[in-house]
């Protein structure tokens, strides 16, 4: 469903959608989207430890050797990948360290291209981006819980190639995303880091 389709406060994507009749918001797709998913691997995913690295999804470069040059074929190649990179980068980041919650991206999806609206706070127009959304679960000790995340990350390109200007995170949880946490500047954080590492990957062929 497109952002016109939403009620939106302050042009925001992480404001509570307000779905039209006969139609699901965004917060109410992922559950139901990733719901077979996850019921058939609970239990494998349960009993892999957080030591154990993740097996790369299919290198998409392999087919272009190139990064996609058009934003909507660059954003769905990256979030194939995107889980392995973010629970690689959690676990470099925490090794040996069982008593402090770890998050671990079980998939990632639901991409939607950012309006001009919501590009034009950059005042450039080679600056594009897109929405999409996670699952994720954080462990600490014993216990887990999981959660959505709802993202959108903006980029431009230079004669270098592709380049992540800042990423904005809310967060919900599941399969009941409400409420939603207000959106942050997540491009500190680990997922904005596994973006840039990704991009670096794609671009070096």
């Amino acid at each position: 469903m497109r952002a016109s389709d939403m009620k939106t406060v302050t042009n925001s994507r992480f404001a509570k959608p307000i779905a039209k009749p006969r139609q699901r918001s965004r917060a109410a797709i992922l559950p139901i989207t990733l719901a077979l998913t996850l019921a058939g691997s609970q239990a494998a995913i349960a009993a892999r430890s957080f030591s154990e690295p993740d097996v790369p999804s299919r290198d998409r470069r392999e087919e272009a050797n190139t990064c996609p040059q058009e934003i909507g074929e660059l954003g769905a190649a990256m979030l194939e990948d995107l889980p392995g990179y973010y629970n690689r980068a959690t676990i470099r980041s925490r090794p040996n360290s069982r008593d402090r919650p770890r998050s671990r991206m079980l998939i990632a999806g639901e991409l939607e291209l950012l309006t001009p609206e919501e590009l034009e706070e950059f005042g450039n127009e080679t600056v594009t981006g897109f929405f999409f959304s996670t699952l994720e679960r954080t462990y600490i000790n014993d216990e887990s819980e999981t959660r959505q995340g709802f993202h959108q990350i903006f980029l431009t390109r230079d004669a270098a190639g592709w380049i992540v200007l800042t990423t904005r995170s809310s967060w919900g949880g599941y399969p009941d995303p409400e409420p939603v946490t207000p959106p942050v500047n997540s491009s500190s954080g680990t997922l904005a880091q596994s973006a840039r590492t990704w991009i670096r990957d794609c671009q070096a062929g």
